[in-house]
């Protein structure tokens, strides 16, 4: 937990005081990766899952691409909603929606239902139509004061909740 900010570290001391234990071995023998037909999961760098990196850039892309199996991966952990697309050169895109090539990889990173970084407060998340080959990153609003306000109810710094205003 030495990497983490102030913030963080708080949240996380908080989260887990208030896990039971059976909450806390359930969560402890989730796999940091999954596959489903045709997709992979994980929630940072699919190279070293357990690293926890984040994947924002080109050359980051690149390392989880080398390791896919799959046309598509689904990453999360930065919590800023973006593509990767596999082409001459890896690019990134901020398309709402994009079809997939079976040829050619895609990381998707779908954004945050509940803590947003990319200075948008709404909810983001994706759907993958693996019939069409579709995956659309979609935005809903939600209660944002009213999250806000559970957080500083249960005791967390309220900056935590704050911060949900400006999608930061």
């Amino acid at each position: 937990m030495g990497s983490f900010n102030a913030l963080a570290r708080e949240a996380i001391l908080w989260t887990r005081l208030n896990l039971s234990d059976d909450e806390l071995q359930y969560l402890s023998g989730l796999p940091l990766q999954a596959r489903g037909p045709g997709f992979h999961l994980v929630h940072s760098a699919l190279y070293a899952p357990e690293l926890f990196d984040y994947v924002q850039s080109s050359y980051d892309a690149h390392l989880t691409m080398e390791c896919m199996v799959d046309a598509v991966c689904f990453v999360g952990h930065s919590h800023i909603p973006v593509m990767f697309l596999e082409g001459e050169a890896i690019s990134y895109s901020l398309a709402t929606e994009i079809r997939v090539d079976p040829e050619r990889r895609v990381i998707v990173n779908v954004g945050s239902v509940g803590q947003p970084r990319d200075r948008d407060p709404r909810a983001s998340f994706g759907i993958y139509d693996t019939q069409a080959q579709t995956v659309r990153l979609v935005r809903a609003r939600y209660e944002v004061d009213e999250a806000a306000a559970r957080i500083r109810d249960a005791g967390l710094p309220p900056q935590l909740g704050a911060r949900l205003k400006f999608g930061l």
